[in-house]
C-alpha cells in the first residue's frame, strides 16, 4: 500500500459538494440493478435520456472493459453498479469503490437481495478516488474510471489518481477510464445546447459564453492523455463512443485504455497510412485496404457532428463495410475535432488494447 494521493483543501472542498450530490442521488428510490439511470438528463432539455440510448451506453461500455478479460477488477465511482451487474459475473473478484457512502450501503443491500451469487466476489468501500493508493498495488487486473473523471478538481488531480490507478493494475494489466468530455468540442456542444434551447442566431454567442462559464465539470483534450502517458511509459488507446444513436454522450465524449508495460499491445507506428478523401473516397472502398496488418485513414468526417461523411455505426455504418477478417478502431483525429481517424486492425493480432497516440 501507499499514501493516498495529496489532495489540497480546495480540491477537498470540491469533491466534498459531489459527495453531497451524489448522496442525495442515491438516497432516492432505485431502478432494478443495473438498469437504474437516474441522473442522465439530457443537457439540451432537461429530460430523461432515453433508456434504449442509455443501455446501449452501457452496453458497449461493458463491451470494451470485457475486452480487456477482466479477472480482478477494481472500479473507482462504481455507483448504483451499472458496469458492475455486468461485468463481476465474469470476474474472480471485484472490489468497488465510491466516494458516496449512501451509494454503496445501497449498492450492498440491492447486491445481497438480487444477486447472492455475486457475494462471494465482490467486495464495496466508500473510499475516494484519490485514496486509491490505500488499496494494494498490482491486486487488480483492470481498473475502471467510468464517466467519473469529470467530477475531479483538476488535470494535476486526475494525473495523481490515474497514476495510482496504473500502479493497482500493475505491469500487465490496464486502465479503462470512459466517458470522458471532450474539451476541444466544448464550444461545439455549447453552440447545440443553446440551438437546442431555442436560442436566436443573434444570441448565441452570449448563450454559448454563458454555458461554458456555468460548466463547473472537468473536460479532458483527448491531446492530454498520450502526453500523460509518455510520461508514465505507458501505452495509450482513445477511442469515440461507440453508438448507433448521435447524442450528446456519442458525440461529445471518449473512451481511453493505459496499458501496462508487460501487456501486449498493437502498435501503430508502421500503419499504411491513407488520407479520406484523396486515397480513400467512400466506405466501399475499405474492402480494398492494403495488405499490411494496421490501416490508418485519416480525417474522415465526423457524421455525428459535421451532418456529412459515412455513417459511423448501426446496420449502414462504416463498421460495417469492414471486411470480415479486420476490425476497426475509431479515434479522434489531428487533423480536427470534427474528424475521426479510422484504423483498420488485422483480426489475426487479437483483440489487444491499439496503441492509437505515439
Amino acid at each position: 500500500m501507499t499514501r493516498p494521493a495529496a489532495c489540497s483543501v480546495t480540491d477537498r472542498a470540491h469533491i466534498d459538494v459531489w459527495r453531497e450530490v451524489y448522496d442525495h442521488l442515491y438516497r432516492a428510490p432505485w431502478g432494478a440493478l443495473g438498469e437504474d439511470f437516474s441522473g442522465w438528463d439530457s443537457s439540451y432539455d432537461g429530460s430523461p435520456i432515453p433508456t434504449d440510448q442509455m443501455r446501449e451506453w452501457r452496453d458497449t461500455t461493458v463491451a470494451r472493459v470485457l475486452a480487456l478479460r477482466p479477472e480482478r477488477v477494481l472500479e473507482i465511482g462504481v455507483g448504483s453498479g451499472l458496469l458492475l451487474s455486468r461485468i463481476a459475473p465474469h470476474c474472480t473478484s471485484y472490489t468497488g469503490t465510491d466516494l458516496s457512502p449512501v451509494a454503496v450501503e445501497t449498492l450492498g443491500e440491492r447486491l445481497r437481495a438480487e444477486r447472492p451469487e455475486l457475494a462471494g466476489r465482490v467486495e464495496l468501500r466508500t473510499l475516494p478516488a484519490h485514496e486509491t493508493g490505500l488499496l494494494p498495488a498490482a491486486a487488480f487486473d483492470v481498473v475502471i474510471l467510468n464517466s467519473v473523471v469529470q467530477y475531479f478538481p483538476s488535470l494535476a488531480h486526475l494525473a495523481d489518481v490515474l497514476t495510482t490507478a496504473v500502479s493497482r493494475a500493475g505491469p500487465g494489466g490496464a486502465v479503462f477510464v470512459g466517458d470522458v468530455r471532450n474539451r476541444s468540442l466544448q464550444k461545439h456542444f455549447a453552440t447545440a445546447v443553446a440551438r437546442a434551447r431555442g436560442v436566436p442566431e443573434a444570441g448565441l454567442p452570449d448563450a454559448i459564453r454563458h454555458t461554458i462559464a456555468q460548466d463547473r465539470e472537468l473536460l479532458i483534450d483527448p491531446d492530454w492523455f498520450p502526453a500523460f502517458a509518455r510520461d508514465l511509459g505507458t501505452p495509450v488507446e482513445i477511442r469515440l463512443k461507440q453508438g448507433t444513436v448521435a447524442n450528446e454522450l456519442t458525440r461529445y465524449r471518449y473512451d481511453v485504455t493505459l496499458a501496462g508495460p508487460n501487456r501486449p499491445v498493437i502498435g501503430t507506428e508502421r500503419a499504411a497510412r491513407l488520407r479520406w478523401g484523396d486515397d480513400v473516397t467512400s466506405v466501399e472502398a475499405l474492402s480494398h485496404m492494403p495488405d499490411v496488418p494496421v490501416v490508418h485513414i485519416v480525417g474522415v468526417p465526423n457524421r455525428r457532428l459535421t451532418g456529412t461523411g459515412p455513417q459511423l455505426d448501426g446496420p449502414a455504418g462504416l463498421d460495417r463495410s469492414v471486411p470480415p477478417g479486420r476490425r476497426a478502431v475509431l479515434t479522434w483525429s489531428d487533423t480536427g475535432p470534427e474528424a475521426v481517424d479510422v484504423l483498420l486492425v488485422d483480426r489475426r493480432l487479437g483483440d489487444a488494447v491499439v496503441v492509437t497516440c505515439s
